[in-house]
Parts: C-alpha cells; sequence; structure tokens
C-alpha cells in the first residue's frame, strides 16, 4: 500500500510533556507500553476494529453452521492474520468446538494426516503405526467420529501459512471436507495466507467450489492506526492516557502505511527510545526522518522527564 503524503502534518522536534498530573503518563506506563507492541499472540490485544473482529465473526458462523465448505483469509505479511487465527481459536474454544492448527505450510499431505492426528488423540502418533495414506485417513476418521461426531462437536482445523502448501496437500485438506456423518459436515479448514493463496486457489476449480468465505485483511486507515495504538496501550498499561500524541499517531501512520507488524515495530523502538531519555510523550518528532531533531530533546529541563 503506497503511504499517503498528509500536508497536515509538519516536521517538528518532540514536544515534552508538562509535569505529570496525577493521571498523566509516568515511567511505568511507557515500560508497560513497550509489552504491548512485542511479538505476542496474547488475544487481548487482539483489535476488533475496521474489519478483524468482522472476520472473526464471520469465520466463527461458518465453522459453527455445519456447511460442507472453507474459509480463506489472506494478507500481506504483517496484516494481522496470526493474532485474529489466535483470536478465532479462542471464540471457538468458547463455544466448545475442537481447534486443529497447522503452522509449517510445508508438510505434504501425507504429514498433515499424522499432524491432524496427532493433535486429534492429544500425542504424537508416529508415523510407523500408520505407514500408508489409507491407513492414516481412516485413523483420521475413525478419531473424528469418536471425539468430535459423537461428543457433539465441530471441528475447526485451522491452516497457517498456507501458501506454501503444495497442491496436493491442498487438495487433500479439501477432500476432507467430505467426510461428515448424518448428512451433517463436521469439519471447516480455514486457510490462512498470503495473498498469493488466492490465486492458487481460483486456479483449482474443485478447491474454488468450496470456498464459503474469502477475505483479505487489508492495511488500517488513518483512524484505524490511531485506534489500533491505543488499544494495545490500555490493555498494557490499564491506563486511559497513552504516550503518543494524535499529531504522531497520524505521522506514525503515514510512514507504516497502516500495517499493524511495522506498527508495532516502529512503536517499540520508539518508546524504548522515549525511556532511554526519560521522555513522557512521544510527539511527532519521533517519527520524523531527521534524527538530530529527535536529540536537541535532550537539552529540555527536569520538569518535562518522566516521572515515577
Amino acid at each position: 500500500m503506497p503511504l499517503k503524503n498528509n500536508a497536515s502534518v509538519e516536521s517538528e522536534s518532540l514536544r515534552l510533556a508538562p509535569e505529570p498530573a496525577p493521571d498523566a503518563v509516568t515511567r511505568a506506563t511507557v515500560e508497560a507500553s513497550i509489552a504491548a507492541f512485542g511479538e505476542t499472540r496474547d488475544t487481548r490485544f487482539f483489535f476488533p476494529g475496521e474489519q478483524a473482529g468482522q472476520v472473526v465473526e464471520a469465520l466463527v458462523q461458518l465453522v459453527t453452521g455445519g456447511d460442507m465448505g472453507l474459509g480463506l483469509v489472506i494478507g500481506e505479511p504483517g496484516c494481522g492474520k496470526t493474532l485474529l487465527r489466535s483470536e478465532l481459536h479462542r471464540r471457538l474454544n468458547e463455544l466448545d468446538c475442537v481447534c486443529v492448527t497447522l503452522e509449517n505450510g510445508w508438510l505434504d499431505f501425507d504429514e498433515t494426516l499424522l499432524e491432524l492426528l496427532s493433535q486429534l488423540e492429544g500425542r504424537r502418533v508416529q508415523s510407523a503405526e500408520y505407514p500408508g495414506r489409507y491407513d492414516r485417513l481412516a485413523a483420521v476418521k475413525q478419531s473424528l467420529l469418536e471425539r468430535v461426531v459423537g461428543a457433539g462437536r465441530h471441528l475447526a482445523l485451522l491452516v497457517d501459512e498456507a501458501q506454501q502448501l503444495d497442491d496436493a496437500t491442498l487438495e487433500g485438506i479439501r477432500s476432507l471436507t467430505n467426510i461428515s456423518a448424518e448428512r451433517q459436515n463436521f469439519m471447516t479448514p480455514i486457510l490462512f495466507g498470503h495473498t498469493s493463496l488466492a490465486d492458487r486457489v481460483e486456479t483449482s476449480p474443485a478447491l474454488a467450489s468450496r470456498v464459503r468465505m474469502n477475505h483479505r485483511l487489508r492495511p488500517l486507515s488513518e483512524s484505524g492506526t490511531a485506534a489500533y495504538v491505543r488499544h494495545r496501550v490500555a490493555v498494557s498499561t490499564g491506563a486511559g492516557e497513552g504516550p503518543f500524541t494524535s499529531d504522531a499517531l497520524r505521522v506514525l501512520h503515514r510512514e507504516t502505511g497502516g500495517m499493524p507488524r511495522i506498527i508495532n515495530q516502529r512503536c517499540k523502538t520508539t518508546l524504548e527510545t522515549a525511556l532511554e531519555r526519560r521522555l513522557a510523550v512521544v510527539d511527532r518528532g519521533f517519527f520524523e526522518e531527521e534524527p538530530e531533531k529527535a536529540d536537541s530533546c535532550r537539552s529540555w529541563p527536569d520538569s518535562c522527564l518522566l516521572s515515577g
């Protein structure tokens, strides 16, 4: 996504906060805010705004609806697919669905069956136990009937990095949706992957015909970026006031294009610098391209430094 120029955002050096009021930003707030932007799958940090929350709700409906189809969630690297998958996993667990997650897209179909069986059985199933594909398919079906259908539950097969799967494995996963009991499907694959996955699905009529939901995650808008950052800070600190000014968040959006992973990286390094310099407020000068302007902040008076 091309970065937008915002004429209203002018280059300026950091503006430090005044002496913090009782509810103002403190050192502890800045320290906790840094943790908000680390690599995590903690679903408390899941931001449901703009589109992600609606995608999760639609996927929940797809899984629990018993349709003999699959879901497709695509997006550029760093757009939030992994945390969305974690949130979907959490929601489905709340609904007593069985969730199997495949995170290694380089598995072939025989290895995929073994991994699926291992997670269903709750133990590491050895390849020697079921040496052939037919044996593994039969074992998977039996385990599904006993542990899923027999318990009146539904299985969600969540496949990460699905663009790495070879064509035979994609077709094999599609074929698993044919397993049903009493005319009701009880397994729904959800494929998460790069945008190239959509092109591969379209070239396979059999696979494309089973897609019931196809959603592309897009970068956050300017307002979405601000809400995303404030959400993560609030979760991490419990404070209503974070260290970023509105001007800083506008420049942050311009620099990152609204991509969550880049936002996280930029916020984390910026907050670490702010903490090192004992600065309570991050203004847009931190995100400008002239580092010497940020360096000028060292000369500001002690009344502007972090409390606590």
